[in-house]
């Protein structure tokens, strides 16, 4: 944490990003808001969801262009984002619920990753598979996969035996 950020209270999230030039040192970066929370780091690249415009919304900031950009602009809650490479996923609340969500930032285009009924929530993607908790069957979670490549989901477990939440992924191991 950097000298004086809580007397400040300007710093609200730091971390920190390799810096840009081949071999220095790691720099903090400042990337805070209104109310930031959920950070989550790729490369250069760190999205967090952040509560700056009356609602919450995913940012992300480019250490090699120092760039902050606002990715989501509803009027509802945008939250957990993760991010891997060129794609952000997070949960994105509607009339219906919370759904799942992926975002390019190189086409600068957002996808429906799932919207089934009740609350999609946790997300997490590694390469092209997202993986996140389900609650379409109710109560007891199920941990769901999507192939973003394939277009194909796949429920792989159910909470029914032990209860399963915030699924991680890391290339094909869930």
């Amino acid at each position: 944490m950097v000298a004086g950020a809580a007397t400040v209270g300007l710093l609200l999230i730091s971390v920190l990003v390799a810096a840009s030039i081949a071999g220095a040192a790691s720099v903090p970066v400042i990337i805070g808001g209104h109310a930031p929370e959920t950070p989550a780091v790729s490369g250069e690249r760190v999205v967090w969801a952040d509560n700056r415009y009356g609602s919450y919304d995913i940012f992300v900031y480019d250490d090699s262009s120092g760039m902050t950009t606002r990715l989501t602009t509803s009027d509802s809650d945008e939250i957990q984002p993760a991010i891997d490479g060129n794609i952000v996923v997070y949960v994105g609340y509607g009339d219906a619920g919370a759904d799942i969500y992926a975002y390019d930032l190189e086409s600068g285009t957002t996808r429906v990753v799932c919207s089934a009924a009740l609350d999609q929530v946790n997300p997490s993607i590694s390469g092209d598979r997202v993986v996140w908790e389900d609650y379409r069957n109710g109560y007891t979670p199920g941990i769901y996969s999507f192939d973003l490549q394939a277009g194909m989901e796949t429920r792989i477990d159910s909470g029914y035996a032990v209860y399963k939440i915030r699924p991680q992924v890391v290339g094909d191991i869930v």
